[in-house]
């Protein structure tokens, strides 16, 4: 069943609830008793506004009356509610009497009503939702009470009617009984319908991620080749920018379906911001001078450095909305500004960022449906590219970080797309390396030769981890399922198994208990390397015995740094056997910077922001004569376009002077 067929459904469970004549509440059965959904019938009965109900306890929303010396049906409600949840039975509570607030606050408002609680099972045979459903008899009630003080002339008449009134009832009784049984029936086919979409999408997942592992890392492997040519690193480059590519659309797939089943959370840890900036910029500045396209970004003065935020949603975010911006604009430049927008206190401030670009502009009848999935708007040029979640994820993440997204466009005139989220300031925790990543080229000296199986079922990944691994060192042996893994670990006691889960015969999580549950296994490492990619997977995977776990498609330094981890691994990299070279690019020291002056510093800093290359050659020359090695090595960082690092230390030497 696919995620139309899921529309499909949902639409006839809210034609049927919206549609019934009678009023209706969907409950969700915890203490509370909170309120998930109501009908129009619902709110005009009881003079109430659906975002005064939605997300509250029943009885926040219709309370006791204090002054009823009767006796409210309020608590018969809850009685019955509870006796719903203990016995797992329909109730019909017969007549109550409620007392309803009046909605401009002044008393109650007496109301007759024969209500009737329904539960809603799960698969797993646990209380979803309870039904609550009331028939309105109050015109009914007061009838008869005024006829019982007519005059007896007139007392047959009244009864007459009375008994067509209640055959009335009984009618509509069975028309609600047969609306229940529509509606619990629709409420179970949505449930299943989700559940079949979450299959198929993990699936899909799955199948997609497996080749995209290959088809990445051997093009990561011929690029490092020391005889690639230049003409063939670009059409590698190409090649694996279409794989990203294609993973995008599959993350921001699985996005989309984990938040319409409400699996997101937010996952904030401290963050150095300004890095994640100029990380950012230095990726997306690519794909705009690819197109011929200026960006550039403009950071406030007093903009926070240290905070803790979701840094993965908040990349996302910033990604999505330049990436958007670079596809559909044909000329001039894309501006990325962040500012502080409000301050709730020292450590708590509201940030503002936006999106300026020059392309086409947007419609004002379009503003509100960008941000709906699967929407892409017919006056824009074709890109050839997308499925129109991006600005819907955005939407969503921000709103769930607390913040919220909206456009400022006028059509042939640009778009300025801005989003505000609160962050909290906090103190530095980590130092940023000013080294950028060098390619490994073997084991350090003084180690052991670590014994390695590849338990994989696909020959292409096997041969990816086999070309990556052994020429540094390793000792490698592959296995085609989780049997052949179990039996290899038997006789050759590796010291890390690399374990993929999807695997005939036995699975990887199979193999892994067999394997922990031994003394020797218990020892033994096991890496989980697996195209699974929800978080539910990845929790019962752990919970399985793996060590530790990586998706597909990695990158060669999450393998690495898995080794790390797992055997205290450590290795040599490049430079270490090039001094000439690391002297040429050698490290900028904060110690260094510090004899410069500030407003040079800050000069090369804005330079570098816009990615001027020319200017921070020009703004570094001007450093003293006896400081020529040091303005050696911040011109090479220049011509070597290292402005993500050459940002960094800018910013840790600026941040170190007094304001």
């Amino acid at each position: 069943m696919n995620s139309e067929q899921t529309s499909v459904e949902e639409a006839q469970f809210r034609l049927l609830f919206e549609a019934s004549p009678n009023p209706y509440l969907i409950l969700r059965p915890d203490r509370n008793f909170t309120v998930v959904a109501v009908n129009e019938r619902y709110l005009a009965a009881t003079g109430t506004n659906r975002a005064d109900i939605l997300g509250r306890g029943l009885f926040e929303v219709f309370p006791d009356n204090p002054d009823d010396q009767s006796g409210s049906g309020v608590s018969d409600l809850r009685t019955s509610l509870e006796r719903v949840l203990r016995d797992k039975a329909r109730d019909l509570m017969g007549v109550q009497k409620y007392d309803i607030p009046r909605r401009d606050g002044e008393g109650f408002e007496v109301k007759y009503w024969s209500p009737e609680n329904t539960p809603v099972f799960a698969p797993d045979g646990s209380i979803a939702f309870i039904i609550h459903h009331v028939e309105d008899i109050t015109d009914f009630v007061l009838m008869r009470e005024r006829a019982s003080q007519e005059s007896a002339e007139k007392l047959e008449q009244v009864s007459e009617r009375a008994q067509k009134m209640e055959a009335e009832v009984m009618r509509r009784a069975t028309e609600v009984k047969d609306a229940n049984r529509q509606i619990k029936a629709a409420m179970e086919k949505v449930e299943a319908a989700n559940r079949a979409k979450s299959i198929f999408l993990a699936n899909m997942s799955h199948e997609l991620r497996t080749p995209l592992n290959a088809i990445l890392g051997f093009c990561r492997l011929m690029r490092n080749a020391k005889d690639a040519t230049t003409e063939q690193m670009q059409k590698l480059d190409i090649i694996a920018r279409s794989g990203e590519y294609l993973l995008n659309l599959i993350n921001n797939i699985l996005d989309i379906s984990k938040i319409e089943s409400g699996h997101v959370s937010l996952e904030e840890g401290d963050l150095d911001l300004h890095h994640l900036l100029h990380e950012t910029q230095s990726m997306m500045h690519v794909r705009a001078v690819e197109k011929g396209l200026s960006f550039a970004m403009v950071l406030a003065r007093d903009f926070p450095r240290y905070v803790s935020v979701d840094a993965g949603k908040l990349r996302q975010i910033l990604i999505n909305l330049i990436g958007n911006a670079v596809k559909f604009t044909r000329s001039g430049g894309i501006i990325l500004r962040a500012r502080i927008s409000s301050r709730d206190s020292p450590q708590r401030v509201r940030v503002r960022f936006e999106v300026e670009d020059s392309g086409p502009g947007i419609r004002a009848e379009d503003r509100e449906r960008i941000f709906s999935p699967f929407k892409q708007l017919g006056n824009q040029p074709r890109s050839g590219e997308g499925t129109g979640l991006g600005l819907s994820i955005c939407k969503q993440y921000a709103e769930l970080m607390g913040g919220q997204i909206g456009v400022r466009t006028e059509p042939g005139k640009g778009s300025v797309f801005q989003f505000e989220i609160p962050l909290s300031i906090t103190r530095p925790t980590v130092e940023i390396s000013d080294r950028s990543p060098s390619r490994v080229t073997g084991l350090a000296q003084g180690q052991p030769r670590y014994r390695l199986l590849v338990a994989e079922d696909q020959p292409d990944n096997r041969q990816l981890l086999h070309l990556l691994l052994e020429p540094l060192g390793f000792d490698i042996r592959e296995a085609v399922n989780g049997r052949e893994a179990v039996t290899l670990f038997e006789q050759w006691h590796p010291h890390l198994i690399w374990m993929d889960i999807r695997m005939p015969e036995m699975d990887g999580m199979q193999a892994t208990r067999k394997i922990k549950a031994s003394e020797a296994g218990a020892q033994t490492k096991i890496v989980a390397l697996t195209a699974h990619a929800l978080e539910d997977e990845r929790n019962e995977i752990l919970a399985a015995g793996c060590d530790d776990f990586i998706r597909k498609p990695y990158q060669d330094v999450e393998i690495f740094e898995a080794l790390e981890r797992n055997l205290g691994v450590r290795f040599a990299y490049a430079e270490e056997h090039s001094p000439a070279a690391a002297g040429e690019a050698g490290a900028v020291s904060l110690a260094q910077l510090e004899r410069l002056p500030s407003d040079l510093l800050r000069d090369l800093r804005d330079a570098a922001v816009l990615l001027d290359g020319p200017r921070c050659l020009a703004i570094a020359g001007r450093i003293d004569a006896d400081e020529s090695e040091l303005r050696g090595r911040l011109q090479h960082m220049v011509t070597e376009l290292q402005y993500t690092e050459l940002l960094q230390v800018l910013d840790n030497a600026i941040a170190m002077r007094p304001a």
